[in-house]
């Protein structure tokens, strides 16, 4: 007999998840920007950290976090989201709102005589934000 070997059909939900966090970091601060002139951002990203490890997450481990409670408790704190299971295509994804496998950070792994890194005609989320405002945005990233 014949095999079908058509891979399953995605749904729409699959296909837009990578884009949640932008669009709903975006979205947020349209509203935001009513309450305010320029907002302050400050978003956390951090790798291998559990749902609940956090205090403001009631942390079950007894993690004790008093000054991200406090931000957390002033600010907004993203609950549900979609991320990589590994790290540079989260942090990828993120601040382009693009899929890693369009940016071909899909993988940790740099090659060596390969490109690697987010190619530079995209643009960024800290790009969107200083146009945002009037440029009344100053933006940074620090870590990896």
């Amino acid at each position: 007999g014949e095999v079908n070997c058509r891979r399953p059909l995605r749904t729409n939900t699959e296909l837009m998840a990578p884009l949640a966090v932008p669009v709903l970091v975006l979205a947020l601060l349209a509203s935001v920007q009513l309450a305010s002139a320029a907002p302050n951002i400050v978003f956390f990203l951090a790798d291998d950290l559990g749902y609940n490890e956090m205090g403001f997450m009631n942390s079950s481990r007894g993690l004790i976090t008093p000054h991200l409670d406090a931000m957390a408790s002033e600010g907004i704190v993203l609950r549900n989201y979609y991320v990589q299971p590994i790290c540079s295509p989260t942090r990828s994804a993120l601040v382009t709102g693009r899929y890693p496998l369009r940016l071909g950070t899909q993988a940790n792994v740099i090659k060596p005589d390969t490109p690697w890194g987010i190619p530079l005609e995209n643009k960024f989320i800290g790009q969107y934000l200083k146009g945002a405002r009037g440029g009344a945005y100053r933006t940074a990233m620090f870590g990896k």
